[in-house]
């Protein structure tokens, strides 16, 4: 089920040094920043008021809402759509039509291989106002009832996202520091994901085989998959659960910690109520040993 406040990181999403390599479609949510360049076999789109510094690569089509602003070219394979007062400081190609609002400005120049748009500044349902008050003055009720109906087929119409899209919800910030979302949103990176900097949200959870350079900050909890790892701490007013195999190079500092006897962590291991170690799978009965000290040096409490 979606989840708005939700950061979803697709299966396999690579964070390069600067760019973003996704597997699919891209949606950048309204007020949220990039610093990144984004790689986008699939479709983009992108928010109000939204800002990337970077490059823009897409194979399919973009669509970039009003106010949203990026500080480098945009390329696309496909359709491109700027609406009201955004402002590319690059070049822009569109490898089909372009459709441009109001007040749009492109710093290096435009090409398209399909139709060039430019759409008036006095806003479409104006036109279609006038045209059905005309139609009512000559007495052809059948053709308004035709334009309203259609008018209220184009307002239930969808913009559907293929599956494994990269989804940025409102306010986040994606920077080279690191990942951060708003107070009581969710950071989840699937499975084989490579991210840089440190993370901070609500909740965060990492997939199997995925790779933080960086350290973890959580209001809730934190949960990292199988053979995951962390370069640096975690931090969580929650629980944090590792499985089989997790590697942390830093501290944790949480409530209470459930952990894998094959997982790794350098630093100390801070954990109010307590350290639960879990079996792995296939294990019959494992390790079930709480530990209440306020602060455990884990190596110690392994021998």
């Amino acid at each position: 089920m979606f989840d708005e406040k939700c950061m979803m990181i697709p299966r396999g999403t690579k964070f390069g040094e600067r760019t973003i390599v996704a597997l699919g479609d891209v949606v950048v949510a309204d007020y949220s920043r990039v610093e990144y360049n984004l790689e986008v076999p699939g479709n983009l789109y992108v928010g109000e008021n939204v800002r990337i510094d970077g490059d823009l690569d897409v194979s399919g089509e973009a669509r970039i809402d009003g106010w949203s602003a990026i500080s480098g070219d945009v390329k696309c394979g496909g359709d491109i759509f700027l609406g009201h007062s955004v402002k590319i400081t690059g070049g822009l190609f569109a490898g089909s039509n372009l459709d441009v609002g109001e007040d749009v400005e492109i710093g290096d120049g435009f090409e398209a291989k399909g139709w060039i748009t430019v759409r008036d500044p006095i806003p479409i349902v104006i036109y279609i106002f006038i045209y059905i008050l005309q139609l009512i003055g000559i007495g052809k009720s059948d053709e308004v009832e035709k334009i309203v109906k259609e008018l209220e087929e184009i307002k239930d119409e969808e913009i559907r996202v293929r599956r494994g899209y990269l989804y940025i919800p409102r306010w986040s910030r994606i920077t080279r520091d690191g990942i951060k979302v708003r107070k009581g949103f969710k950071i989840c990176a699937k499975s084989g994901c490579r991210l840089s900097g440190n993370c901070l949200g609500g909740r965060i959870e990492l997939g199997d085989k995925t790779a933080l350079m960086g350290s973890i900050r959580a209001e809730s909890y934190v949960r990292i998959g199988a053979e995951g790892e962390v370069g640096g701490s975690i931090h969580a007013k929650g629980s944090v659960v590792l499985g089989n195999g997790v590697r942390i190079g830093g501290k944790i500092s949480a409530s209470r910690v459930e952990m894998s006897k094959s997982s790794a962590v350098e630093g100390r291991i801070r954990a109010d109520e307590g350290i639960i170690f879990i079996p792995e799978e296939g294990e019959e009965g494992g390790i079930e040993q709480e530990l209440f000290e306020k602060s455990i040096d884990l190596g110690k409490a392994l021998e």
